[in-house]
């Protein structure tokens, strides 16, 4: 998915475009509690620092932005994940706070929440923090695999 097509994905996503496809009410409903599962079931493998679970998530060409640094490819995404998730020694919580799906087909869906984090780095360091996250959800010919990761920490 190219970044002008994930850029308009968004604005739609936050302009409140709603999916009005050939989809039921039922196939959004059905859609948006598998993407919230999937979700969740990403944020619990990741509190349990579990990496070659965590790229199951992940399309093979996934694009992501995480605190204002675009990656190059999926590769660099994975790595600097990997790098990230070798730093921490705890997870001690993570709560999502506010999720919101937004279905726009009947192939893409769109998730955004809040995260709060509260972890313990190996240098002893301690890190409560709000984290936004965003994921562009995109269904392959068998699952539904994330083609986009943004994460940020809001603004104050």
């Amino acid at each position: 998915m190219k970044a002008t097509t994930i850029l308009f994905l968004l604005s739609m996503f936050f302009g409140g475009c709603n999916y009005h496809g050939n989809g039921s009410d039922n196939s959004t409903a059905r859609i948006k509690t598998i993407i919230e599962q999937k979700s969740k079931d990403l944020i619990e493998v990741a509190t349990k620092l579990d990496m070659d679970s965590i790229i199951t998530f992940y399309d093979k060409d996934v694009s992501a932005i995480e605190q204002g640094h675009m990656h190059s490819n999926s590769r660099d995404f994975i790595s600097s994940y990997k790098s990230a998730l070798e730093s921490v020694a705890e997870v001690h919580q993570i709560d999502i706070v506010d999720p919101r799906i937004k279905v726009l087909s009947e192939q893409v869906a769109i998730y955004e929440a809040k995260l709060e984090q509260d972890i313990t780095l190996k240098n002893g360091q301690r890190i409560e923090a709000i984290n936004v996250l965003t994921l562009v959800y995109n269904w392959t010919d068998e699952d539904w695999k994330i083609v986009h990761h943004h994460g940020s920490f809001p603004v104050e």
